[in-house]
């Protein structure tokens, strides 16, 4: 039988090529990410983090896989500033493939805890409100300020903090763990690695102070993963997380 996660590899591989000298960056989210020849099946779907420039959005939808599949009034929104990320979703061979557009700058500060948030596009309802989880795992819910289109499809919300709280969820997890970068152009997820990481330790410190009890709030207690599927996340990602967070700990507390 066909390796799921080898499959479904290839899938994005193929999809990045087609992206590269357009885009900032691609890279992996979700189960591909985090859970390689573990927890990939043949039913798990594929996540793609896509990073772009506003003035070259025009440019994706004359590629082959994304052809046609970009609505018009979407790529308008995106140009005029009205949405920073929106969906493109495509069965490829019987996958079910994901790919989240962010634009640069906005992307950038949302995963550096800064700026106005992400305000997103999607063809089907979402929820209203969200869930997600701070450094001591309790559950923060947030609004997503839904709102129906009338060209069709939906606008939604995340903002930065949850009552001025960290939460941990969609895309600045991604940082979490070891990144599954696809392409990137001058290092962009590389260089914004380093300075995320930063951000979240800066973050702990200011909601738990410098004594911080690393078994009690953690970066790693607010992943949903870990918290809700934990046989789903490998053990060496829950190491690296909790090994990372020290090293980031250790590194900031030196220089204060």
């Amino acid at each position: 039988m066909t390796n799921p996660t080898q499959k479904k590899l290839k899938i994005a591989k193929e999809i990045s090529k087609q992206l590269e000298g357009i885009v900032n960056g691609t890279m992996l989210g979700g189960s591909m990410q985090y859970g390689q020849n573990y927890s990939v099946t043949e039913k798990s779907d594929v996540d793609m983090v896509v990073v772009i420039n506003i003035n070259k959005i025009n440019l994706i939808n004359s590629l082959k896989y994304f052809k046609g599949r970009i609505p018009a009034h979407v790529e308008k929104m995106f140009k005029n500033k009205k949405i920073n990320s929106f969906w493109v979703t495509k069965n490829v061979g019987g996958v079910e493939v994901n790919n989240f557009f962010y634009e640069t700058k906005d992307y950038t500060d949302f995963c550096l805890l800064k700026g106005m948030g992400l305000k997103e596009y999607i063809s089907t309802q979402p929820k209203n409100t969200q869930k997600s989880l701070g450094f001591t795992g309790e559950v923060l819910e947030f609004n997503r300020n839904v709102r129906g289109l009338r060209e069709g499809g939906y606008l939604y919300e995340k903002p930065i903090w949850v009552n001025g709280k960290f939460w941990g969820g969609a895309p600045k997890i991604d940082f979490m763990y070891p990144l599954k970068i696809l392409y990137e152009k001058d290092k962009f997820f590389t260089n914004l690695d380093e300075k995320v990481w930063k951000a979240f330790t800066e973050q702990l410190v200011k909601e738990q102070g410098k004594n911080v009890n690393l078994s009690k709030a953690s970066i790693l207690h607010s992943n949903w993963i870990y918290q809700n599927r934990q046989e789903k996340l490998p053990s060496k990602m829950i190491k690296y997380i909790k090994d990372r967070t020290k090293k980031e700990l250790k590194k900031y507390l030196e220089k204060i």
